[in-house]
């Protein structure tokens, strides 16, 4: 039986006076213990995280426990590191009432405390050309009645949609992406917005990214700050050896202003040059890396800066600056913006032979390697045994963190994380080769799903055999401190720093209706505003603050209108960046 809505407001409300309580070290503190999230029988997979904007993270999946076909299941675990209580055990069903397989979801922040979710769905056709659903789940746990229960259906095109990529439009709702083989393997997108309507400014079964000769492929998408996206790909316009190209779109769903059609070529360097990453540059652009072999038979890694206007940086090289030249292969690079307009790059790496190991390289906002970063890079894990899926966070101190699957312990892949310092090392507090964050027996598979925690650590989730025997494949999560160590309750980020933007919680809280007491930080001088948002993402009221100097500032906000007692979200706007708290209004 489903909780009414006022019960589960008043467990929010419950729950948010216990989370800013002293913390208690509620996440697990052992790798071989871990935070079980869905035990179900059969098969669970496929999933991503997704910040809850209180410390706490949505986890989605697929799942077979049904024996039968896939469904996508939620599960929201607090800041405190605790599944949440008020919903339901194993997660909380979004697709059981669909007839096909619902399988490999995408999913984003609504901006509000819920989450918008994608996924492939073959519930109109053959196994073999699945469409694309999307469902928003509000921050308490429902799903939002003005969206269709069976989900928005974003493209229901003949052939193959699948590799969903997502962005927030920036305005409660999303900006979902796929490959499309309507007509060959082009890349399509579609915006569906916070009312659950298909955006009518975008064409029926979305507006093409890219839509030429040759295949496009291995698709990765980053905000343009505006609402828009910016996409990078593999290309095989130009022949078999793939080229690497970029495109924006616009919030509206149209090429962006001096952007061409089928988008611009980042690298069409000799030989072939593929599986790109990319990260937002604050500024409407863009930072992307990939895997290069135009040397010759063996891979290096490149990078390179294409700006809003669609021009690719003069100061970096043409087709791209060199990371890593290095002798043997170096693959699978992985991008993480700076805060000073320079990018981390970290990837697996073979100088050594046929043991890999990971190695990482600062650039400068002009494309140059950081001369206070090892000129032979920085080998950041060493250890024997294969290392994948690799994925690089901003830290929000001007370093950077890193996760993987890891097989040195032998007899399945386990889950490990780094921390590497600003300043061009390893975080010494921090085990060498990495923190083991789950070393248990089977196999710990959390392909790429993690998530910094906003207070100096991350979150990583996975699917997890340890009890194959009697439930199959689980979910299971653990959060890393930001010195290291397993456990803790996320914290607030403490106002003094100013290396990113903070929004501290509502002081008091809760709040009155007249009264929004707001703390914040500023990086530098900018432009701010404050929005006021309900559960479903909707704006309640808006105040625009102008431009604000660098530094901490406090504000009290009396709203025009009065807001009704409950749950409600403030978010503060600066620039392209936003930060977002939860507001609890009891009259």
């Amino acid at each position: 039986m489903s909780i009414p809505f006022p019960i589960r407001i008043a467990l929010a409300v419950i729950a948010l006076f216990v989370a800013a309580a002293p913390a208690r070290a509620d996440w697990p503190t052992s790798a071989s213990v871990n935070l079980p999230v869905c035990t179900s029988p059969n098969l669970q997979s496929g999933q991503t995280l997704v910040p809850d904007l209180a410390g706490g993270v949505f986890i989605v999946w697929g799942d077979l426990r049904n024996g039968v076909e896939f469904d996508i299941y939620v599960q929201h675990v607090l800041s405190s590191g605790v599944v949440d209580p008020t919903w339901p055990v194993n997660g909380l069903a979004i697709t059981t009432s669909m007839t096909g397989a619902q399988v490999n979801p995408a999913a984003i922040t609504d901006g509000a405390g819920g989450v918008v979710l994608a996924w492939q769905d073959v519930r109109t056709g053959s196994v073999a050309n699945p469409d694309v659903y999307a469902q928003h789940l509000r921050a308490d746990g429902t799903v939002d009645p003005a969206w269709p229960t069976s989900g928005v259906a974003v493209c229901t095109a003949p052939g193959q949609q699948g590799l969903i990529r997502m962005l927030s439009d920036q305005a409660a709702g999303a900006i979902v992406a796929w490959r499309d083989q309507r007509n060959d393997t082009d890349l399509y997108a579609a915006r569906v917005q916070a009312n659950g309507q298909l955006d009518p400014a975008w064409a029926v079964n979305g507006n093409p990214i890219v839509s030429g000769a040759g295949g496009q492929n291995n698709m990765v998408l980053a905000p343009d700050g505006h609402g828009g996206l910016i996409a990078t790909w593999t290309d095989t316009r130009n022949g078999a050896a793939a080229d690497i190209y970029a495109q924006r779109l616009l919030q509206n769903g149209s090429v962006a202003p001096g952007w061409p059609v089928n988008g611009i070529a980042v690298c069409t360097a000799a030989g072939l040059q593929q599986l790109p990453s990319i990260a937002p540059d604050a500024a409407g652009g863009a930072f992307i890396g990939w895997e290069d072999y135009r040397p010759g038979p063996t891979a290096d890694i490149y990078a390179h800066h294409v700006r809003a206007n669609s021009t690719l940086d003069p100061a970096w090289a043409v087709d791209g600056s060199a990371v890593c030249l290095a002798a043997g292969n170096q693959t699978r690079g992985r991008v993480a913006a700076d805060a000073a307009g320079g990018v981390f790059v970290a990837w697996i790496d073979a100088r050594a032979g046929s043991i890999p190991a990971f190695y990482a390289q600062h650039l400068l906002a002009n494309g140059s390697r950081d001369a206070a970063w090892p000129v032979s890079d920085l080998n950041f894990c060493a250890a024997f045994g294969n290392h994948v899926n690799l994925v690089l966070l901003p830290d929000g101190t001007g370093g950077a963190l890193a996760a993987w699957d890891d097989a040195r312990n032998g007899g399945g892949l386990d889950v490990f994380a780094h921390h590497l310092l600003a300043a061009g090392i390893a975080d010494p507090a921090w085990p060498v080769n990495g923190r083991g964050v789950s070393v248990m027996i089977g196999s710990q598979n959390a392909a790429g799903a993690v998530l910094a925690d906003g207070s100096g650590g991350l979150i990583v989730a996975w699917s997890d055999t340890r009890t194959f025997a009697t439930s199959g494949n689980d979910i299971y999560a653990q959060r890393v401190q930001a010195n290291g160590a397993l456990g803790g309750s996320v914290l607030d980020v403490p106002l003094g720093r100013v290396t990113g933007l903070e929004l501290a919680p509502l002081a008091p809280t809760p709040a009155r209706s007249d009264r929004l007491g707001l703390r914040y930080t500023l990086p530098r001088d900018g432009h701010v505003r404050l929005e006021l948002l309900d559960v479903a993402g909707r704006m309640l009221a808006e105040h625009d603050l102008g431009l604000q100097d660098a530094g901490s500032h406090a504000y009290d906000w009396a709203p025009p209108t009065r807001i009704a007692a409950g749950l409600q979200f403030v978010r503060l706007r600066f620039g392209a960046d936003t930060r977002t708290v939860r507001a609890v209004i009891v009259e």
